[in-house]
């Protein structure tokens, strides 16, 4: 007598059945797309001790956040050279540095003052959109005749992933000057005041750069002097 049990397969192709299913369901796994879009509950994503990468068309990360490749936490971009730039140097307000000393300059040329530290500068990372607006100021002194007054100019000079020498286009300067002497004869005159200008750069290449401010006396006459300077540059 044959005896049937209730938990028989039902049919004798049942198993190759199910092994032809389950094959069908992991060749659909390993063909399945990456997901495109997904909403996400009050419940959150939480990542430990890792990070979102965003990559372009080509497979090359253009951003990430949590954990970044200097070992910090945060959110970065990444340019086309592969320099981080991190948003807290691109979003968080302008790098400043400032310097109250005084010092002089007779050279016509741009350069360092004497008797005073070199700059100010700061250093800040340009970001791929390759722009930074500077402001800088400054206080100066001039002393001498009508006929030999001098005058001044304060520019900026890069350095690091830029390399821009300071340029009379975007200088902050004064002229102050009388071809004839007044009346009462050769006298000895000075003006001293403060004033400050801002110059928006472009097309700078990713990466850190340091802004020095630089000085000159555009006559080589007499002796300027300038004080209370300072730079902030803001990098967006």
């Amino acid at each position: 007598m044959t005896v049937i049990s209730d938990q028989a397969p039902p049919g004798q192709d049942w198993l190759v059945r199910q092994i032809r299913d389950l094959q069908r369901q992991v060749r659909e796994l390993a063909a399945a797309r990456t997901l495109e879009a997904a909403a996400i509950g009050s419940g959150g994503i939480t990542i430990r001790d890792g990070a979102v990468r965003v990559l372009d068309s080509g497979g090359a990360p253009v951003a990430q956040l949590g954990r970044l490749p200097d070992g910090g936490y945060g959110l970065a971009a990444i340019a086309p050279s592969g320099q981080l730039v991190t948003l807290s140097s691109l979003a968080f307000g302008p790098v400043a540095a400032s310097d109250p000393a005084g010092g002089t300059r007779t050279s016509s040329a741009f350069g360092d003052l004497t008797g005073a530290a070199v700059g100010p500068s700061v250093t800040v990372t340009i970001g791929s959109t390759g722009r930074a607006l500077a402001f800088w100021s400054a206080g100066w002194g001039i002393t001498g005749t009508w006929e030999a007054l001098s005058t001044g100019g304060i520019s900026v000079e890069l350095s690091g992933a830029n390399v821009i020498p300071p340029s009379s286009d975007y200088s902050l300067g004064h002229y102050l000057e009388h071809p004839v002497a007044p009346a009462t004869g050769n006298s000895l005159v000075s003006a001293s005041f403060q004033a400050g200008m801002m110059h928006f750069f472009k097309n700078l290449t990713p990466g850190p750069t340091t802004f020095t401010l630089k000085y000159r006396n555009r006559r080589n006459a007499g002796n300027v002097l300038f004080d209370t300077r300072e730079i902030a540059v803001f990098p967006f």
